[in-house]
């Protein structure tokens, strides 16, 4: 049985909620199961649909946990991802109305991966890969 070291807790990404988190960064890497197309080519709707689901998560973290309903999305798809490459999604408060929230998006390549070598290639400079925004509506009165 491997010994067990001090707990890495403390270097946990901060947890806050409400109006003071201003920004938030997803990262992730696509799957097998993400690809749709021949050649580990990963749609364009797997991408959206991540950068959703993040803008939602940080719409819900700024409201106190209270969940949303994604209405309206504008977005650019700029560069093609594939199976196993490693993505950043940074979400950030665009606008706040009564009951909707605007949140931008972008989603960045940072790392990716050849699979005929079967390594990654660590980026130095990473690719923006989707840019946009989207309107998250809140589902009751927000209590934070």
């Amino acid at each position: 049985m491997a010994k067990v070291q001090e707990e890495m807790r403390k270097y946990l990404s901060d947890n806050s909620m409400g109006k003071e988190v201003q920004r938030e960064n997803f990262k992730f890497m696509f799957g097998e199961e993400d690809c749709h197309y021949p050649g580990t080519l990963i749609s364009g709707c797997k991408l959206l649909e991540k950068c959703v689901d993040f803008a939602s998560a940080f719409a819900a973290r700024r409201d106190g946990g209270m969940s949303n309903l994604f209405a309206h999305m504008e977005a650019d798809i700029l560069y093609s991802v594939h199976t196993c490459d490693v993505m950043e999604v940074i979400c950030w408060k665009v606008k706040d109305g009564n009951k909707s929230r605007v949140i931008g998006f972008e989603m960045y390549k940072i790392e990716e991966y050849d699979k005929a070598k079967d390594y990654f290639n660590m980026l130095t400079e990473p690719v923006l890969c989707v840019k946009g925004e989207c309107v998250c509506v809140l589902t009751a009165v927000p209590h934070v």
